[in-house]
Parts: C-alpha cells; sequence; structure tokens
C-alpha cells in the first residue's frame, strides 16, 4: 500500500491500473478536443474512413422483380445499367477523394512533425511571443518593482500596451473588477488604473489568450475548449495549493505555470492551418507535374483525418511545451520553469513537491470536468481510478466540483 496526497490510499496494482485509466482517457479527451461538436467524439479509430458520403441513390427503386418492395418502380434494363453505372462512379469518385485524404494526412503529419521541431518558428511566428518576454517575467516576478517599470516592459512588447489599454476601456472587463470604465491613453495610467498586484496576476493570461487565433476551419471548437482547459487547470492549480496551506507559494506563480504549460497544445493547434495549406500547395504541384488529373481534382476536395490533431497533440504538445520553455532565460522564473518541467516529466509525487503536483491534479480534474459537462466521459465508474492516477480522492473531486473553477474571477485578483 502506498500513501499519497488528499488521503488515497492505494496499492502498486490498483495504481497501475489507474494510470492506463488515465492514458485512455487522456487520448479521449484530446479527440474531444479536435472534435467539432461540443458534446461529440469522433471515431478516432476509423483511420480510412474520413468521408461518410451517401452514395445509396437506389432505395426508391429496384433493380429486378425478386427484389423488389412495396411502393419500388421496377427499373427497365437500360435504366438498371444507367443506375449500376453512376452508383459505380460515385463510388471510385469517394475512394478516389479519400486515397487523397490520406496522402494529405500522411504529408500534413510529416510537415507538422518538422515545424514542431523549430521552437523559433514556434516561438517567432506562431506563438508572436514577445521579443522582451524575459523582461517582462523579471518584472512580473519581483516584488518591488514599480509602475514605471511594469509599464515600460508592458509598452516593449508588442500590442500588449494597447490590449491593456482597451481593456480599461471595456464596460465588460470593468464590471468584473467593480469599476468604471476609463478612456486612457497611456499605459502607465493603464497600469495605476488596475492596480499593480492584481496586474501581476492577470496578465500573464492576457498575454497568451492575445496570442490565441480562435478561428480554424478546420478544428473550429479546438481553441475554445483549449482555453478552457488552460483556464480551468490554473485556477485548479491555484485553489489546490492555496487550500493545502503547506507551502508559500506565490499565486503568480500558479497562474503562470498554469498557462505557459499549454504554450505546446496552442502552438500545435495554431501551427496546423499553416501546414496543411503548405503541403496541400506542394502536392498539387507534384500531381500537375505527373499530369494525374483525377488524383489532382480529388485533392482539392480531400481533407485530413480529424484523428491526425489527437495524435500530433499526444505525441508532440508536451515535447513544444518543454522547448518553448527553454527559450525563457529569466532568472526569477527558473524556480517556476523547474517546477513546471517536473510536472510535464516526472509521474511520482516522490520526485517532485506538492506545488508541481497540484498542477498536473488540476489538469486531470479539468479533463474530467470538461468531459463530463460536455457528456464525453466514458463511464463514472472510471471517475474514480481516474481521479487516482494523480492522487485525488473522490472527496477532493466533488469539492473542487463545487468550486466556480472554470471561470476567472477578476475581482477575486484585483480586489
Amino acid at each position: 500500500m502506498k500513501a499519497f496526497l488528499n488521503g488515497v490510499r492505494i496499492s502498486d496494482k490498483d495504481y497501475a491500473y489507474c494510470q492506463k485509466v488515465r492514458e485512455n482517457i487522456n487520448t479521449r479527451f484530446y479527440a474531444w478536443l479536435a472534435s467539432t461538436s461540443a458534446e461529440t467524439i469522433g471515431n478516432i479509430e476509423q483511420q480510412d474512413e474520413l468521408f461518410g458520403a451517401n452514395t445509396n441513390e437506389l432505395k426508391d427503386i429496384a433493380l429486378s422483380a425478386s427484389e423488389r418492395k412495396e411502393n419500388q418502380r421496377l427499373l427497365l434494363a437500360v435504366e438498371v445499367e444507367g443506375a449500376l453505372a453512376r452508383e459505380q462512379k460515385k463510388q471510385a469518385e469517394v475512394e478516389i477523394i479519400n486515397k487523397a485524404s490520406r496522402i494529405l494526412t500522411k504529408r500534413v503529419y510529416e510537415h507538422m512533425t518538422k515545424a514542431l521541431s523549430n521552437t523559433q518558428h514556434l516561438y517567432v511566428n506562431v506563438l508572436r511571443l514577445p521579443k522582451h518576454m524575459d523582461d517582462l517575467l523579471d518584472t512580473l516576478l519581483t516584488p518591488n518593482s514599480s509602475y514605471k517599470q511594469l509599464a515600460s516592459v508592458i509598452s516593449s512588447n508588442h500590442g500588449l500596451g494597447e490590449k491593456l489599454i482597451e481593456m480599461v476601456a471595456n464596460k465588460q472587463f470593468c464590471r468584473q473588477i467593480g469599476r468604471e470604465p476609463r478612456k486612457i491613453q497611456d499605459v502607465q495610467t493603464a497600469v495605476g488604473y488596475v492596480g499593480m498586484e492584481g496586474l501581476r496576476l492577470i496578465l500573464p493570461i492576457i498575454l497568451i489568450k492575445s496570442r490565441i487565433r480562435f478561428r480554424c476551419e478546420h478544428f473550429p471548437l479546438l481553441a475554445t475548449k483549449l482555453w478552457q482547459h488552460a483556464l480551468l487547470t490554473s485556477n485548479g492549480s491555484r485553489y489546490l495549493v492555496k487550500e493545502d496551506g503547506t507551502e508559500n507559494t506565490p499565486e503568480l506563480n500558479n497562474l503562470l505555470a498554469g498557462v505557459l504549460r499549454f504554450l505546446g497544445p496552442i502552438a500545435v493547434y495554431q501551427q496546423f492551418s499553416q501546414s496543411f495549406e503548405e503541403s496541400r500547395t506542394q502536392l498539387l504541384s507534384e500531381l500537375r507535374e505527373l499530369n494525374n488529373r483525377p488524383l489532382y481534382n480529388a485533392m482539392l476536395q480531400a481533407n485530413t483525418n480529424p484523428s491526425i490533431m489527437t495524435k500530433l497533440m499526444l505525441e508532440q504538445a508536451d515535447k513544444a511545451t518543454l522547448a518553448l520553455l527553454g527559450e525563457f532565460k529569466s532568472e526569477r522564473f527558473k524556480g517556476v520553469k523547474e517546477r513546471l518541467v517536473d510536472a510535464l516529466t516526472k509521474s511520482s509525487p516522490n520526485e517532485h513537491d506538492k506545488w508541481s503536483m497540484s498542477l498536473q491534479q488540476a489538469e486531470i480534474f479539468s479533463q474530467y470536468e470538461l468531459l463530463t459537462k460536455s457528456k464525453c466521459f466514458p463511464n463514472e465508474k472510471l471517475s474514480k481510478a481516474f481521479m487516482f492516477s494523480r492522487y485525488i480522492s473522490e472527496e477532493k473531486r466533488d469539492e473542487m466540483g463545487r468550486r466556480n473553477l472554470r471561470q476567472l474571477n477578476l475581482r477575486e485578483y484585483i480586489g
């Protein structure tokens, strides 16, 4: 028997089972992220059946007298030949589009894998992270930094100052923090209006959210779902550390880790459209040179298998997060980064502290909460094993569920 956090006691055999459950539900979660509905998960096992085209146009007619049913007209011989020919033509069209889609899926996967291994490309072009990110982190994590210092570093990060000025003029934002909207022209005044301590806490969230492109024709709901997951994980981690009360960890550290943990998944999502377009353009060029007109036309209608996003998220997202974290050289961020790396790379509670464990626990809770609310959690009987995989008791899970962790309570942060 092993005793773990939150009163969880579990044997080695049960622990191994819980880990298997976690792996399966993690795959299911990323399939849900990539699905085009809030409450369904596509069949991620069918790799080749990319199109559910209805090619049956014969339901109201019969090819022979023996097949004829009530209200069906018996076709003449010449009509039978024509119907069969049209059916075969449609089947051939579907087959060649499926073939083009498989070729395109493979090429996009290869393009994505290469792009995601280029950390500088992800940092500058895909996520468009600020050039002076280290200065921003140093200032945020320095307790005695001044309004002027924070305003200066915000102004030097492209678009961040403008975003802050927009926020203080936004009625909804000001209503959430209990203040009146203000038309402010300079960043330093905006910093003073929001307040240093509150701004330290919400600025990382503002920064990362402003980098997300929420429109994607291939995965239209993924960004919104992923941002919900990031917020719920961030809030959950903050709540767990705060409730534990055994470690004096600044709240900013929890919020920073909560949003920066998802740099990799965001990069995978945002790289996809570029990889898709470049891969298809390259394939069309190759097919044109080969004078393969049927496959060329099919490629114009082809799409990738949705399961490619699930596969990329599972295989590449955390690698990308770790690589991007390596680009942050801020000395004051070093402790947060080390704990975040621990949370991403280690599974045993003996290998890291409660702070990094809280991030793992919050992420598991977020997956459970989002899948359950979307009616996509596979079986409520598995929830106990899923929670135990990160040492969360059912009581702790229910307690977290009663909290409003899905929303960012700005008034609680800014006051």
